[in-house]
Formats: C-alpha cells, sequence, structure tokens
C-alpha cells in the first residue's frame, strides 16, 4: 500500500477505537458532579481561607462520588463560616482560637434554588486570624454522615430537575444547532446524566442529528481547504486537510476519496522526493486523529471543559 493509500486510511479508522483510551473520561462526565463554589467577599471569612473553603467543599462532593469538573456547572456545593466565639489567647506569639459553624448547601446556582443544606461545627487555633481558620476547616469530616444525607438528597434533586426539564434542554440545543453552534449544542446534550435514563436517551437521539451537522459541515471546510492547496500545489497540506476533517459517514467522504488519489498522482508527477512528506504526513494525521474528540458526547464534554464557569451569574445569597 502506497503511503498516500495509507493517509487516506487513516479515515476510515473508527472513532470509537480512538474513544476507548478516554472511556474512563466519559465515565466521569456521565454521572452527576457539583461545582465548588465560594464567593470571594464572604462576610467574615479572611480572604486566604476562602480557597481552603472552597477545596474543602470539593473534597466533600468527591468523597461521595459527586465531584469533578465536567462542564455542567449548574449544579454546586457552596458554603459560609459562622464565627460563634473568637478568644486571643495571651502569649508570645498570642494564639487566636475559634469556634466555627460551616454551613454547607447544595442546589442548582443558576436558578437560585437550594436543594439541601448541613451544619457542622469545628474549632481551629493559630497564630492569626486566617491561620485560625484554616486549622477550623481542616477538621471538617468530609465522609461525615450528615454530607452524605445531604448530598443524597441534593442528587435526588438534579434527577428530578433533568426529568422535568428534559424537553427544554433539546429545544435549547437544537436551536443552538440551527445556529450553527455545534459544539455548545453538544455540550448542553452531554450535560445530561446517564442515571436519567429516559432524558439521556432523547439527548442521545438528539446529539446523533446535530454531530452529523458538524460532520457535514467539517467535511465541506475540509474539502475547500484540500481544493485550495491543490490549486496552490501543497500536496501535504491537502492532504492533511483531508486526513484531519473528514469521518467516514460525512457527505463528501467519496469525494474526498477521489481526490485523494487526484493527491497521490499529481505528487508523484511532481517529484518522487515529495514521497517523504507523505509518510509524514499520515504519522501526523495519525496523531491529530488520536488527540481528536470523536464521539458526540466527547466533543461536548471537550467544548465545555474549555469554558470557564460563569460564577457570577450563582444565585446563592437567599441560601443563608
Amino acid at each position: 500500500m502506497k503511503p498516500f493509500h495509507l493517509l487516506f486510511a487513516a479515515l476510515a479508522i473508527s472513532p470509537s477505537l480512538f474513544a476507548q483510551n478516554d472511556l474512563g473520561k466519559a465515565d466521569d462526565a456521565a454521572r452527576i458532579a457539583l461545582h465548588a463554589y465560594v464567593p470571594d467577599n464572604v462576610a467574615g471569612m479572611p480572604a486566604g481561607a476562602t480557597e481552603y473553603l472552597r477545596n474543602k467543599l470539593h473534597q466533600i462532593a468527591t468523597a461521595q462520588g459527586l465531584g469533578g469538573a465536567f462542564q455542567n456547572q449548574r449544579f454546586i456545593i457552596s458554603g459560609k463560616t459562622v464565627e460563634v466565639e473568637k478568644v486571643i489567647q495571651p502569649g508570645a506569639p498570642s494564639m487566636t482560637v475559634l469556634n466555627l459553624d460551616v454551613h454547607v448547601y447544595v442546589g442548582d446556582g443558576i436558578e437560585g434554588v437550594l436543594y439541601a443544606s448541613a451544619t457542622k461545627s469545628v474549632k481551629g487555633v493559630g497564630e492569626n486570624e486566617t491561620k485560625a481558620y484554616i486549622n477550623a476547616l481542616k477538621n471538617i469530616n468530609v465522609k461525615d454522615p450528615a454530607f452524605a444525607e445531604m448530598l443524597e438528597t441534593g442528587k435526588t434533586r438534579i434527577i428530578e430537575y433533568y426529568n422535568a426539564n428534559c424537553d427544554l434542554i433539546i429545544q435549547k440545543a437544537m436551536a443552538l444547532s440551527g445556529q450553527e453552534k455545534f459544539e455548545e449544542s453538544l455540550s448542553v446534550l452531554a450535560s445530561v446524566p446517564t442515571v436519567c435514563a429516559k432524558c439521556f436517551e432523547f439527548a442521545s437521539e438528539a446529539a446523533t442529528s446535530v454531530y452529523k451537522a458538524k460532520r457535514d459541515k467539517d467535511c465541506r471546510i475540509s474539502m475547500a481547504k484540500a481544493k485550495a492547496a491543490m490549486a496552490d500545489e501543497s500536496y501535504r497540506e491537502a492532504a492533511m486537510a483531508l486526513a484531519t476533517g473528514i469521518v467516514p459517514g460525512a457527505i463528501c467522504y467519496d469525494e474526498a476519496s477521489k481526490l485523494m488519489s487526484d493527491i497521490e498522482q499529481k505528487a508523484e508527477a511532481k517529484n518522487k522526493r515529495d514521497w517523504d512528506f507523505a509518510m509524514k504526513a499520515y504519522d501526523d494525521a495519525v496523531d491529530i486523529r488520536k488527540q481528536e474528540v470523536s464521539a458526540w458526547r466527547e466533543v461536548g464534554v471537550a467544548y465545555g471543559q474549555n469554558q470557564q464557569p460563569s460564577t457570577n451569574l450563582y444565585k446563592v445569597s437567599g441560601w443563608w
């Protein structure tokens, strides 16, 4: 098999073969996950303790199987501290003793709907107030049964949300697809966890249509790039455009196959030495295909992971 045939053979490799290397990531994305959120300006809490509380909330969610950084940042675990007592012990140095009530909340951060909460009391001692706060937060048991109960209630409410709003989620995704915002559309559909079986089924059906539209658009763009490169006798670039932008089942896949044969003939006629770039193009194409998201869910997850959570939109003021 000649190198250019090898290059185009890369197009025929099933996307699922590459996806198998990322099954762990897909599984993580398929489950419910909570985003740990603490406002930067929590009243009464030292700035240095805010990030520590945020990390502790993430640990609480993770301990109950609800941690993760999936793109859906709608559902959050948040918290605040209330200073019950502060005592300054004299000495060299003086020590700050704090008794805190730590309030933890789970809910819909976009709509501002609180699902469940729990409160634990902790004590910390430090050379200053910030260190005392952090030492107190260190004493939070992330596996405390009260947190487990709170998160179980939150998880149930999240499932209820998807079951009740499934039609709106599908409509939003299809509207985005109609605007050719395919990655964002797939991200919305990929946010539906597999535990919401019926809604997940509907989302999967919708995603098949969206992914086909994306695949066909990518195919047309890649064909245009390949033809432009051919006109400039840039055969390597033309081959790469076809190898990295077109997948089996795309609307112009057969046309791309014919164009690849034409590339091979013209490159060989131009200069035998140009075959060196053919094998390099093949190797590059395989590497890119391994890195490329190939299933619709992976496209949605990849898009979402590149988005920054809109924490400025969270509504938690009514939670405490």
